[in-house]
């Protein structure tokens, strides 16, 4: 399995899209595939967020998340979260999941971000727990309840 980041890999933003639009697209009343892209567009930077990184296995991708900045409008003191957690459907239940997380906590650790934040319909935490991230709250979206997590990152460059 090989990790890469959207900014290395600009023709998967089609197929990126198509994986979000499928997966989430009626949970966005009025969003089309079209308006998915060009969000992802904003995706391919290399050294601050918005960041996607890729998973691939040989020469296919399976897999997708990302690093990106203020999430829930409501909570704008937790500025840098993981999100749009994506992997295909032949590579659920394998460590896919967990490898994209753990890239997307590398990144932030590199860019010397120090609080990753994310939410989930897992009320326990799910893996998410076992990969060092914190209940914060839950709160209700849409109709239903989500919890809103926290992991703490120690930068490389702790001057930043």
């Amino acid at each position: 399995m090989e990790l890469v980041l959207l900014a290395d890999q600009p023709n998967v933003i089609d197929k990126v899209a198509s994986w979000y639009f499928k997966q989430w697209g009626d949970n966005h009343p009025g969003e089309s595939l079209a308006s998915v892209r060009q969000t992802l567009t904003q995706f391919t930077q290399k050294t601050a967020p918005p960041i996607l990184v890729l998973a691939r296995d040989k020469h296919e991708f399976v897999g997708a998340a990302q690093l990106k900045v203020h999430d829930i409008a409501a909570f704008p003191e937790y500025e840098y979260w993981l999100s749009g957690i994506y992997v295909d459907i032949a590579y659920r239940n394998t460590q896919v999941m967990s490898l994209l997380i753990k890239a997307v906590l590398e990144k932030a650790r590199e860019l010397g971000i120090r609080r990753l934040y994310l939410k989930t319909g897992r009320l326990d935490g799910g893996h998410y727990r076992a990969l060092g991230f914190k209940s914060l709250k839950t709160l209700s979206d849409k109709g239903r309840r989500i919890l809103i997590m926290e992991a703490r990152v120690v930068p490389v460059n702790i001057n930043r």
